[in-house]
């Protein structure tokens, strides 16, 4: 029984407790996550302004009047999701917390972060769809004298295009489990639950 009782003791003497990160860490890791976020934000809005460059040109180019009305409905998409994009999960600087403590400014753009990222089929998939639709849909029209080649061409376009949307949903939502596991650790430093 002593042997039990001193292996006991000498295995809980050596676990140490966490300690809370002091303010100069908690200041450098917003800081960084501020600059992640910015970043992200930054490459987000040259694609949008790609994708609505690219697709404003084929509005007026491609040869299939829904090719044309989906070009269209892709940037009208993509104007939706810059806006969406700024509104949920724009950086906001460190600096504009005020007087609220920094722990709480932490964790409310955690939140932010996390939400955005969990709600990313709405917001940010789903604008799209209609004009990727039309635009098949014009394709396949085109080549409706290839007859069968043409739906297997437009149904291998569908599939790649919902390859494409998984993976970005997916990876979202795993970005999204990954700042609730810092949100965790706040609460638990905090001592509050969400």
């Amino acid at each position: 029984m002593s042997d039990e009782k001193s292996a006991r003791e000498s295995w809980q003497s050596s676990v140490t407790e966490a300690q809370p990160p002091t303010m100069d860490e908690v200041r450098k890791s917003v800081g960084k996550f501020y600059r992640r976020v910015w970043w992200r934000n930054a490459i987000e809005y040259a694609a949008c302004v790609f994708v609505v460059g690219n697709f404003s040109w084929n509005a007026f180019t491609l040869e299939h009047v829904l090719q044309r009305i989906g070009s269209v409905m892709i940037v009208i998409g993509t104007l939706f999701v810059a806006w969406q994009l700024h509104r949920r999960a724009s950086a906001v600087h460190p600096g504009t917390a005020g007087t609220m403590p920094i722990m709480d400014f932490v964790r409310f753009q955690l939140v932010r972060q996390r939400d955005a990222l969990a709600s990313v089929l709405w917001w940010y998939l789903l604008p799209f769809v209609p004009g990727m639709v039309a635009i098949v849909a014009g394709s396949m029209a085109l080549r409706a004298e290839e007859g069968q080649a043409a739906i297997v061409k437009g149904s291998i376009a569908v599939a790649v295009m919902l390859a494409l949307f998984a993976g970005v949903w997916w990876l979202n939502q795993w970005g999204a489990r990954k700042l609730q596991k810092h949100i965790d650790y706040i609460d638990a430093l905090m001592g509050e639950k969400e």
